[in-house]
């Protein structure tokens, strides 16, 4: 038997993800000059990350605060608002992974806050950690 196969197989479409929107950037001081500009139609310097954890339209935080006193409230509140989160802060995660871990799966087994799962049986609240941030705990 022989096999033959088209090149425009439409079943094969790669779909391009789409472009993330930096609504709220959430600073200590928003009066400190800043070395970068941001679009002030779609983007809003805060103080408080409260406003980030009740807007229901963000749903993905970056947090770059470092530390494990403010950061740890923010990342916990984040996953608890059903908000994914990504992080490089090596203190926190080395500290609270057990922890998050344990509220990221609470909070995907919450089905109120599991709103923007994308695919079936796919976590709506993930945790990421850039790949260093582990690299020299022992497993």
């Amino acid at each position: 038997g022989s096999k033959s196969s088209s090149s425009s197989d439409s079943s094969k479409k790669t779909s391009t993800p789409p472009t993330p929107i930096i609504t709220k950037i959430c600073v200590r001081d928003a009066t400190k000059p800043r070395d970068f500009t941001i679009d002030a139609a779609s983007t809003t310097i805060v103080t408080d990350v409260q406003s980030i954890l009740d807007d229901d339209d963000i749903d993905l935080v970056v947090e770059v605060a470092g530390g494990v006193t403010f950061a740890k409230d923010a990342v916990y509140a984040s996953l608890k608002k059903g908000k994914s989160v990504v992080t490089a802060n090596k203190a926190l995660i080395a500290e609270n992974l057990d922890e998050i871990a344990s509220i990221v799966e609470d909070a995907n087994n919450n089905s109120t806050t599991n709103t923007t799962t994308t695919t079936e049986n796919a976590p709506s609240v993930k945790f990421g950690y850039e790949a260093s941030v582990c690299g020299g705990i022992p497993i």
